[in-house]
């Protein structure tokens, strides 16, 4: 993938830090549960917003669910950078070998792993960096925000 560049990097984090604030700002499942949803929708219009179909698109608090759930693992910014993902020639031989950092093992994807030692050998990284592991509990922030901060 292409490398996330220090100002999309910044952009990105303080793209999360709002939307997290102001998800969080939502009303919480408790007040939400006794609420019927068309009462819930007209007290609470960022609820409306992020909850009412789109068509086909799904509700904007859907896509941005996907969204967060993507950032979990986006290269340079939540896990380190993956090695190109096209499949290795060989000198001598004329057979291209498949990438080990794109190979699944038992369905998963060891170099997208956050923690060595889950998941199957080879995951994850021994150590990351603090902006990386402060990039990631931004990332599940922002996933809480938006699953119990506003969510029908």
């Amino acid at each position: 993938g292409e490398e996330l560049t220090d100002e999309a990097e910044l952009a990105l984090v303080n793209s999360i830090l709002v939307l997290t604030q102001l998800l969080s700002a939502g009303p919480g499942p408790s007040q939400a549960s006794s609420e019927q949803p068309d009462q819930r929708q007209q007290e609470h219009p960022l609820a409306a917003h992020l909850w009412t179909e789109r068509g086909s698109q799904g509700t904007l608090g859907e896509r941005m669910i996907d969204s967060a759930m993507r950032l979990l693992f986006l290269e340079g910014f939540t896990i380190e950078e993956i090695e190109d993902s096209k499949p290795e020639k060989e000198e001598d031989d004329e057979t291209e070998q498949p990438n080990p950092h794109k190979v699944l093992v038992n369905g998963v994807q060891p170099a997208v792993l956050w923690c060595e030692g889950v998941g199957p050998e080879g995951g994850g990284p021994e150590k990351v960096g603090d902006d990386m592991r402060n990039n990631r509990q931004l990332c599940l922030q922002l996933l809480a925000a938006l699953l119990c901060g506003a969510a029908p």
